[in-house]
C-alpha cells in the first residue's frame, strides 16, 4: 500500500521525484564534507569499553586459530599470465588440496 503510493506519485511527478532525490543527495554530501565521522567503523568501536569485551578482544590476538598463507608463484619464462603459468598453479593447489595434513589442518580447503 505505501509502495504503491510511492509508485503512483513517481508516475505522475516523475521531474519532481528527481529534483527531490537530487537535492537530498547533495544535503547528505554535505554533510559528510561538513561533519566527516572520526576514526574508523570497526567491531570494537560497537562494543561497550569494559572488562569482558577487552578479555575477549585480547584471547582473540593472543590465540588466534586462523593464519593466511601467501604462495608465490613464479614464472620460467618470466610471464605468469600464460596458460603453462595457469596450469602449473593448478596443479599446485590440487596437491595442496590433497596433502592430508594442511588439508585436516585448513577450516575450508578448495
Amino acid at each position: 500500500m505505501f509502495l504503491q503510493k510511492i509508485g503512483d506519485t513517481v508516475a505522475k511527478k516523475p521531474l519532481a521525484t528527481v529534483v527531490g532525490v537530487t537535492v537530498i543527495t547533495i544535503l547528505m554530501l554535505a554533510q559528510m564534507a561538513l561533519n566527516p565521522q572520526d576514526g574508523t567503523v570497526s567491531q570494537s568501536s560497537f562494543l561497550p569499553d569494559n572488562e569482558a569485551i577487552s578479555a575477549l578482544e585480547d584471547i582473540g590476538d593472543k590465540f588466534s586459530t586462523e593464519y593466511p598463507v601467501d604462495t608465490l608463484v613464479y614464472s620460467k619464462n618470466d610471464d605468469i599470465l600464460t596458460s603453462d603459468a595457469f596450469v602449473e598453479i593448478i596443479e599446485i593447489e590440487i596437491a595442496l588440496i590433497e596433502n592430508e595434513l594442511i588439508a585436516n589442518n585448513s577450516l575450508t580447503p578448495s
